[in-house]
């Protein structure tokens, strides 16, 4: 809000310190703007010294305050040695532990090659690397730190009403130097990484990737029940495969991802399939962002699209998580595929897949119906369309 400011020279008034600034630049040179209009300071409590920007006055802090010092001291996670600098604390990791910190400098030709190395190596060491703070840029230069999420402590949030997990928090309370600095410049990505842990590699302290959640809310989406898909999962361990965080998948993480990707009703499933059906896409039409791209059961008439019969049933279905994928992947390769005999009624199951950045087919859109002509087919891809724009596949 701007308030009037008036010169005490000419008593002149202005409705903006701008404008009486720049008056005073052009009337009264001889004054000193700085004297008028202090400008923001830092002051030390210890040294009284005054700082004309936080940044400034926050480093003079860590440099010559113990106070400062020790609020922020990190722990070595081999020995009882702390410091505030994480230079100093690699330095003796490598000097009294006899660690290999010594980065390992690697290039990609794009920023999609350097994160399937990071799912690769995170998946390799029974590891995940977090991002610590934002990104940074500098005109074409664009820079980013990621840690092991095990490093350093755990700090509460929000009211501390829940209790802790038996198995404790993931932080390890101490440093672990696990690193990857990555940098971006002209379209070439050059990273940085330490790959030495201080911890022991537990999966249980390990999120869930992103493609682990893809499948399952995938598999969740097409009705599969919860038990069967942790009785696949787990059945996938007996034949062979390496024990992975997906393995010890529970039935809270599968509610966890239901709520993610919006697949979670908050009504009872009536007896009559029809009007639990109903009440379904009415719960979601309420979103701002519907899942339902169109919907007319049997017993109606749609008057806007008189081609469909009173007994036409036509259920469109995709979720935001499953438009972001058809955006990003529907230029390459597009797949129908279609399931008969899911149900006493006759209905067709039509699915619309892309392949993924792992050559992996992914369900985009849902098609339910008893009709699969070429008018209905039509409308599906004409809903699809209203929802994303146009797809120009390569391959159909």
């Amino acid at each position: 809000m701007n308030t009037e400011s008036s010169c005490s020279h000419c008593s002149k008034v202005f409705s903006r310190k701008s404008s009486l600034k720049r008056h005073i630049e052009i009337k009264h040179p001889e004054l000193k703007i700085t004297d008028i209009f202090p400008g923001k300071k830092f002051q030390c409590k210890s040294s009284a010294k005054e700082f004309n920007n936080k940044k400034s006055y926050i480093s003079h802090g860590r440099k010559f305050h113990e106070d400062v010092k020790e609020h922020r001291l990190i722990e070595c996670s081999l020995c009882d040695f702390n410091h505030y600098l994480k230079d100093e604390m690699l330095s003796h990791m490598e000097q009294m532990h006899n660690l290999n910190l010594t980065p390992e400098v690697k290039h990609f030709r794009s920023k999609d090659e350097f994160l399937q190395f990071k799912l690769k190596e995170e998946s390799e060491s029974k590891c995940f690397f977090r991002k610590l703070g934002g990104s940074h840029k500098e005109r074409v230069t664009q820079s980013q730190i990621f840690v092991c999420n095990r490093s350093l402590y755990y700090v509460p949030t929000g009211c501390s009403r829940r209790t802790l997990k038996t198995q404790g928090s993931c932080k390890m309370n101490a440093f672990c130097p696990a690193s990857i600095k990555y940098r971006e410049k002209n379209d070439e990505c050059e990273i940085s990484i330490i790959k030495t842990h201080t911890h022991e590699m537990d999966l249980e302290y390990l999120k869930l990737t992103g493609e682990n959640k893809n499948s399952i809310a995938q598999k969740i989406a097409s009705g599969i029940s919860f038990n069967r898909i942790l009785d696949e999962i787990r059945q996938s361990l007996y034949e062979g495969d390496e024990l992975q965080r997906i393995h010890l998948l529970t039935r809270k993480d599968l509610l966890n991802i239901e709520k993610q990707y919006n697949l979670r009703t908050s009504f009872e499933n009536h007896k009559n399939d029809a009007i639990s059906v109903e009440g379904w896409v009415q719960q979601e039409q309420k979103y701002p962002v519907s899942s339902v791209l169109y919907y007319k059961t049997q017993g109606r008439i749609d008057l806007d699209i008189p081609n469909l019969n009173s007994d036409d049933f036509v259920l469109i279905i995709m979720n935001e998580a499953q438009a972001e994928i058809l955006k990003k992947f529907g230029s390459k390769t597009l797949c129908i595929d279609g399931t008969h005999g899911l149900n006493q009624y006759g209905f067709e199951l039509i699915t619309l897949l892309v392949l993924d950045d792992l050559n992996q087919g992914f369900s985009c859109v849902f098609l339910l119906t008893n009709r699969t002509d070429t008018f209905v087919s039509q409308l599906f891809f004409s809903k699809i369309k209203g929802r994303i724009g146009d797809l120009n596949a390569e391959n159909f």
